[in-house]
């Protein structure tokens, strides 16, 4: 396996998500907790428009209870989650 795909878990370079996998797990995870509906909404809008997941978690990150979870586990979450899905 290549490094690129060694850090997004396709050949690509791109890690897809997709609105039902992010909403699960900001569900299940509790993340989000601390944003704004406007903010929830443009998470999913850069979903949909296949942002980086590394954006992604970024964004969640930044909406989430810092106490609980930090970036880096964030984005481990959705790239493994991800890659489940494909």
């Amino acid at each position: 396996m290549d490094v690129l795909s060694d850090l997004t878990g396709r050949k690509d370079g791109k890690t897809m998500l997709n609105f039902q996998l992010v909403y699960e797990l900001c569900n299940k995870h509790q993340w989000f907790t601390e944003g704004y509906n406007e903010q929830y909404s443009k998470m999913f809008r850069m979903v949909d428009e296949k942002a980086p997941v590394e954006e992604i978690a970024t964004v969640i990150w930044l909406c989430t209870n810092e106490e609980k979870w930090c970036r880096r586990d964030i984005l481990e979450e959705l790239r493994k989650a991800a890659e489940c899905n494909e």
